[in-house]
């Protein structure tokens, strides 16, 4: 078998020990790519009743076997796996940017990550190794900030980071992973699950090339493929996925948290394209070390109001639909400076949105009032509110600590008809 190295590299945070593990052919051939040797990986290693906070829970990053040969289009996606602090199950979560590749490159298919390391630190793997590297002088500090300062640190200004904001730190269930400040592994609650091991991050750069089978049919379907894609993908190219949302406004968006079935025409376009990239000064920006023809996610600046300004990874579909849509704030800057605010303290804003939008419903139906918000009226198509309750959501402050281990566990708090 090629395009794959055999071989899985362990570290166990409380013994600080580091081990290099080599699988059968038969594990690759019946869990494809990245995404089922996790599940296998998972199912094998972590038992039912341990608790996503617990040492003896697993967080695997894995990789698949179209990775690390930079011929590929969309050999960006890697996968994150662990027990989930938000449903309590199995759970991965996928991002892009170069940490699969760059992994890859190192000689590994997959890390897996237990225990718990007594002081905060993250992990440096590379060509000869692995090490464990203290982190303390970086926790604390935002995804951009924290990923700025540890490649300072490595002195490799080529090398991919993974690293978890603040959410993380503080254990909020719905924090994410933010790699190189470029893609989120969002859902799920991996960052919490990094955070409960006092794990920073994880950083790599490898120039190991996995051997190809077939290199020259490879080679002419990649060379394919990309044609394929790029003319399919001209509008993506030009507008990212935030070009969704005008078309799937009728049935297909959460508008005001799912109670409504499409947003008048007008709002919707305040939100979508070309407003996006007028507005947000919004520019392609493909993942790195991947030879993608779209490069889907936008890099966006905002320069004014004071309030909203902001300058990197823009929102996709997805979060102006959950920030926006779902809770009626039409102000694009205003959801484009919640985003942002998700992106370097490291939550979900899917998921944060949805966090908004259940308060917001909770406050309409009378099921929660003033005396729960700390005197905070709540109320739809308010910007200043969603930014205001995404920080409080993140930094576990405020009214917005109620919803830090998810929407069911502050449905049940609340109780009557909340849940």
């Amino acid at each position: 078998m090629k395009g794959i190295w055999k071989k899985i590299l362990r570290v166990d945070l409380s013994r600080r020990s580091i081990q290099i593990e080599e699988l059968s052919s038969d594990i690759y051939k019946n869990f494809i790519g990245g995404d089922g040797l996790a599940g296998n990986l998972i199912f094998n290693e972590v038992k039912r009743n341990i608790n996503h906070f617990d040492p003896e829970n697993r967080i695997i990053f894995s990789v698949g076997p179209f990775q690390g040969r930079n011929k590929i289009a969309g050999d960006a996606k890697f996968c994150i796996s662990t027990k989930s602090p938000v449903t309590e199950t199995y759970a991965n979560s996928m991002a892009g940017g170069s940490w699969g590749p760059l992994f890859k490159r190192t000689g590994y298919d997959a890390l897996i990550i237990q225990g718990r390391a007594e002081i905060p630190v993250f992990l440096w793997i590379h060509n000869e190794g692995a090490e464990i590297c203290d982190a303390e002088k970086f926790w604390g500090l935002d995804t951009y900030e924290a990923i700025k300062k540890i490649r300072e640190k490595i002195g490799e200004k080529r090398a991919s980071i993974a690293v978890i904001g603040p959410a993380g730190e503080k254990l909020v269930s719905i924090a994410c992973i933010a790699v190189d400040g470029h893609s989120f592994a969002g859902r799920c609650g991996t960052g919490a699950v990094m955070g409960s091991k006092n794990l920073k991050a994880v950083v790599v750069y490898g120039t190991k090339q996995p051997l190809v089978a077939y290199p020259d049919d490879v080679a002419k379907l990649s060379k394919d493929l990309m044609k394929k894609i790029s003319v399919l993908g001209e509008g993506m190219r030009k507008y990212g996925t935030p070009d969704l949302m005008d078309y799937y406004n009728h049935g297909n968006m959460p508008i005001k948290y799912l109670s409504q079935d499409n947003w008048e025409e007008g709002l919707v376009k305040k939100l979508s394209q070309p407003a996006y990239n007028d507005i947000l000064k919004a520019k392609s920006s493909p993942c790195l070390d991947c030879p993608c023809p779209i490069g889907c996610h936008r890099h966006i600046k905002v320069e004014y109001p004071e309030k909203y300004i902001c300058d990197g990874t823009g929102p996709e579909y997805e979060a102006v639909g959950m920030l926006g849509m779902s809770n009626l704030v039409d102000n694009l800057k205003a959801v484009a400076k919640a985003n942002d605010y998700c992106n370097r303290l490291g939550i979900d804003a899917v998921s944060a949105g949805a966090a908004v939008g259940f308060a917001l419903e909770c406050y309409d139906r009378g099921l929660i009032n003033k005396r729960d918000t700390n005197g905070l009226k709540l109320r739809w198509g308010d910007g200043n509110l969603l930014i205001e309750l995404i920080k409080e959501i993140a930094l576990k402050k405020g009214f917005g600590a109620f919803f830090s281990e998810g929407n069911l566990r502050a449905a049940k708090k609340i109780g009557q008809e909340a849940e």
